[in-house]
């Protein structure tokens, strides 16, 4: 997830104790990995010690840290409730066989759509 080489490269423009931790800000926003992965990373690399480690694990960053450092936070690959375009084209392709009630769509894609928005069925007749 961090690559080594990339990691030790940011490092090398750490040369005091205040420049550890925006530096760690910037890779956790960069890679877009958990602070505590940005934290382990460093510390197997061996470019801080175990207890500045704890130290910052113990602190873990704020959205306000993010945007003192950086300017901006990170954006999350999705947000809560939200679903990727293959989950919705699933989603609305059981709808469409049949497979799935209206209700349970609306569901699966979290009131994404309502149910007048549904895609219309191309269902066969039943036989009599």
């Amino acid at each position: 997830m961090l690559p080594a080489q990339d990691v030790e490269s940011v490092w090398r423009d750490v040369t005091e104790a205040t420049e550890v931790r925006p530096a760690l800000l910037a890779m956790a926003a960069g890679y877009r990995v958990s602070w505590s992965a940005v934290v382990n990373r460093v510390r197997n690399l061996e470019l801080i010690d175990s207890g500045e480690a704890r130290r910052q694990k113990a602190n873990s960053p704020t959205r306000g840290d993010f945007l003192a450092v950086l300017g901006e936070q990170p954006v999350p690959d999705l947000e809560p409730g939200a679903t990727g375009k293959l989950w919705r084209k699933a989603v609305l392709s059981a709808w469409e066989t049949g497979a799935i009630t209206a209700p349970r769509a609306i569901e699966l894609l979290y009131s994404a759509l309502t149910v007048d928005e549904l895609p219309t069925r191309a269902l066969e007749e039943p036989l009599p």
